[in-house]
Protein backbone atom coordinates (compact mmCIF):
# COMPACT_ATOMS: atom_id res chain seq x y z
CA UNK A 1 0.00 0.00 0.00
CA UNK A 2 1.16 3.67 -1.20
CA UNK A 3 1.87 5.75 1.86
CA UNK A 4 1.78 9.60 1.13
CA UNK A 5 4.49 11.52 3.52
CA UNK A 6 5.94 14.88 4.00
CA UNK A 7 7.68 16.20 6.76
CA UNK A 8 4.82 19.06 6.13
CA UNK A 9 2.64 16.67 8.28
CA UNK A 10 4.47 17.69 11.51
CA UNK A 11 3.17 21.17 11.20
CA UNK A 12 0.15 19.82 11.94
CA UNK A 13 -0.54 21.30 15.15
CA UNK A 14 -3.34 22.67 15.86
CA UNK A 15 -2.85 23.00 19.69
CA UNK A 16 -6.88 24.30 20.63
CA UNK A 17 -9.97 23.90 19.32
CA UNK A 18 -13.28 24.81 20.22
CA UNK A 19 -15.80 22.88 21.65
CA UNK A 20 -19.23 24.22 22.61
CA UNK A 21 -17.53 27.61 23.02
CA UNK A 22 -14.91 26.33 25.05
CA UNK A 23 -11.17 26.08 24.09
CA UNK A 24 -9.91 22.86 24.58
CA UNK A 25 -6.81 20.67 23.30
CA UNK A 26 -6.90 19.42 19.93
CA UNK A 27 -6.09 15.41 19.56
CA UNK A 28 -4.07 16.40 16.17
CA UNK A 29 -0.54 16.55 16.74
CA UNK A 30 2.80 16.15 15.78
CA UNK A 31 3.78 13.19 17.54
CA UNK A 32 0.75 11.37 16.22
CA UNK A 33 2.09 11.54 12.74
CA UNK A 34 5.68 10.21 14.09
CA UNK A 35 4.13 7.63 15.84
CA UNK A 36 1.78 6.10 12.83
CA UNK A 37 4.91 6.86 10.71
CA UNK A 38 7.35 4.90 12.88
CA UNK A 39 4.60 1.85 12.92
CA UNK A 40 4.38 1.99 9.37
CA UNK A 41 7.77 1.79 8.78
CA UNK A 42 8.22 -1.54 10.59
CA UNK A 43 6.50 -3.34 8.01
CA UNK A 44 7.98 -2.54 4.58
CA UNK A 45 6.66 -5.27 2.97
CA UNK A 46 3.44 -3.60 3.02
CA UNK A 47 4.36 0.20 2.81
CA UNK A 48 5.90 2.04 -0.10
CA UNK A 49 6.37 5.66 1.43
CA UNK A 50 6.29 8.24 -1.29
CA UNK A 51 5.65 11.95 -1.38
CA UNK A 52 2.69 14.20 -1.89
CA UNK A 53 2.30 15.32 -5.81
CA UNK A 54 0.56 18.76 -6.14
CA UNK A 55 -2.25 18.61 -8.65
CA UNK A 56 -3.34 21.88 -8.74
CA UNK A 57 -6.17 23.62 -7.94
CA UNK A 58 -7.81 21.79 -10.83
CA UNK A 59 -9.39 19.04 -8.81
CA UNK A 60 -10.86 21.27 -6.13
CA UNK A 61 -12.64 23.84 -8.91
CA UNK A 62 -14.13 20.10 -10.31
CA UNK A 63 -15.79 19.17 -6.71
CA UNK A 64 -16.33 22.57 -5.02
CA UNK A 65 -17.84 26.05 -6.22
CA UNK A 66 -14.93 28.32 -6.98
CA UNK A 67 -15.80 30.89 -4.67
CA UNK A 68 -15.91 28.54 -1.84
CA UNK A 69 -12.28 27.51 -2.76
CA UNK A 70 -11.22 31.10 -3.03
CA UNK A 71 -12.61 32.38 0.06
CA UNK A 72 -11.13 29.24 1.93
CA UNK A 73 -7.47 29.86 0.36
CA UNK A 74 -7.99 33.53 2.20
CA UNK A 75 -10.18 32.82 5.77
CA UNK A 76 -7.47 31.45 7.24
CA UNK A 77 -5.28 34.35 8.14
CA UNK A 78 -7.62 36.52 9.65
CA UNK A 79 -9.92 33.98 11.28
CA UNK A 80 -6.58 33.02 13.23
CA UNK A 81 -5.66 36.41 13.91
CA UNK A 82 -9.30 36.39 15.34
CA UNK A 83 -8.75 32.97 17.63
CA UNK A 84 -5.66 34.44 18.88
CA UNK A 85 -7.12 37.64 19.96
CA UNK A 86 -10.01 35.71 21.94
CA UNK A 87 -7.93 32.94 23.46
CA UNK A 88 -5.38 35.40 24.73
CA UNK A 89 -8.76 37.72 25.99
CA UNK A 90 -8.24 40.67 24.24
CA UNK A 91 -11.57 39.83 22.34
CA UNK A 92 -15.18 38.51 23.19
CA UNK A 93 -16.38 36.69 20.81
CA UNK A 94 -20.73 36.71 21.04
Amino acid sequence: MKVVTSSAHLGHANGTEVAWGVPEGHWEAPVRAEVIDAALRRHPDRFAFVPPTDHGRSPLDAVHDPGLVDFLASAWRPARTVGQLAFSGQLTLI
